[in-house]
């Protein structure tokens, strides 16, 4: 016995679950479970800007955006409203251009530019198109993302250290007694012997560049930031980037940016005064008590430390006194100066670094 059901399943998505069954005289059957399968009656779109033999999208190819193109075999007419889709499946977004169809593109193939710059994607990301005519949705298109041999602008450094927030911010705990923070290069597209790699950090108020690394095996690169570098940085945040210079070539490839915030502390500690000769340094400060204890550092070939001296409470100001003549053995390019306060005995805090050339 043969028996229409008046369903039509047309709101239905495709793997939706469909149950079957019939009563006899109250008596419930067996239940049949079906599975819609929608097969699209419009062809699937292409990409301008793709690889279509390797069906592969480069970002450096779609700034502007992605060119979906609707072949002439979808038989738009004149009124048709059709939207173009690309969906991301790194973050699930999904980014459409509608547009409606001219008595002169009818019957031909259309091209739709969709806002979508892939900027965020990485290597392997899939990434899907279709469209839709009057609501009916096309067959999709798949894609991977697929980076150009030297494009790196999208490997991000990374701040090993840093245990805040993901990696993005440098703590107190991190940092107190870090000789240096060490910035991991990621092994990047095109990697080869012979490219030479430099970091730099963009702190409060000045840029640091390391020295170059050559690369002599693929994989990853440390390449440590001195002390006085970030602890200039407290309270603010770093910008840190590598660049790379292929073999052979003068010009620079640029990485994604690490934004790094560094730790702040109680103190609000300015850097120091340091006089013409560089041999006296005034230290002051906000809050200065007769309890704290403070020194000064020096680095320049080597490193020299004060002794410590005791807050004055009355002129709020410490005046120390560099040796002479460890500043003769130690003329190497920028002198940088900054100081420490252990707070009432508690754990120190630092200053802000004055550079003196």
């Amino acid at each position: 016995l043969s028996l229409v059901v008046k369903e039509t399943l047309a709101d239905e998505a495709d793997g939706d679950a469909v149950t079957v069954w019939y009563t006899v005289s109250g008596s419930t059957s067996d239940k049949a479970d079906y599975t819609v399968s929608i097969t699209a009656s419009l062809p699937a779109p292409t990409v301008a800007e793709a690889n279509d033999s390797a069906m592969t999208i480069d970002p450096a190819d779609v700034t502007g955006g992605i060119t979906v193109i609707i072949p002439a075999s979808a038989n738009l007419v004149t009124g048709d409203t059709v939207s173009a889709s690309v969906s991301t499946a790194a973050d699930g977004t999904t980014t459409t251009a509608d547009h409606t169809v001219t008595a002169a593109e009818a019957g031909k193939a259309l091209s739709l530019v969709v806002k979508e710059t892939l900027a965020d994607e990485a290597d392997g990301d899939a990434v899907t198109v279709w469209y839709t005519v009057a609501g009916v949705k096309s067959a999709s298109a798949l894609y991977e993302i697929g980076h150009s041999g030297e494009d790196i602008s999208n490997v991000v450094p990374v701040a090993v250290e840093a245990t805040g927030k993901n990696g993005t911010l440098l703590q107190q705990v991190d940092y107190y007694r870090l000789d240096s923070l060490t910035i991991k290069v990621p092994s990047y597209r095109g990697m080869a012997s012979g490219d030479t790699v430099k970091i730099y950090w963009v702190g409060r108020a000045y840029t640091y560049g390391s020295n170059i690394t050559t690369v002599s095996v693929i994989g990853d690169i440390d390449i440590p930031i001195p002390r006085m570098e970030f602890i200039d940085t407290i309270g603010y945040k770093a910008s840190v980037y590598f660049t790379v210079k292929k073999s052979g070539s003068s010009s620079e490839i640029k990485s994604s940016t690490l934004y790094l915030d560094v730790e702040g502390q109680s103190l609000d500690l300015k850097a120091p005064d340091v006089s013409d000769d560089l041999k006296t340094v005034t230290v002051t400060y906000t809050g200065m008590s007769s309890e704290d204890m403070v020194e000064v550092r020096v680095v320049g070939k080597y490193t020299n430390d004060t002794p410590l001296a005791e807050g004055d409470e009355k002129t709020k100001k410490i005046i120390f006194h560099v040796d002479s003549s460890w500043l003769e053995t130690n003329e190497y390019g920028y002198l940088l100066y900054n100081y420490a306060v252990g707070v009432n005995g508690g754990e120190y805090q630092f200053s802000q670094v004055s550079r003196v050339k």
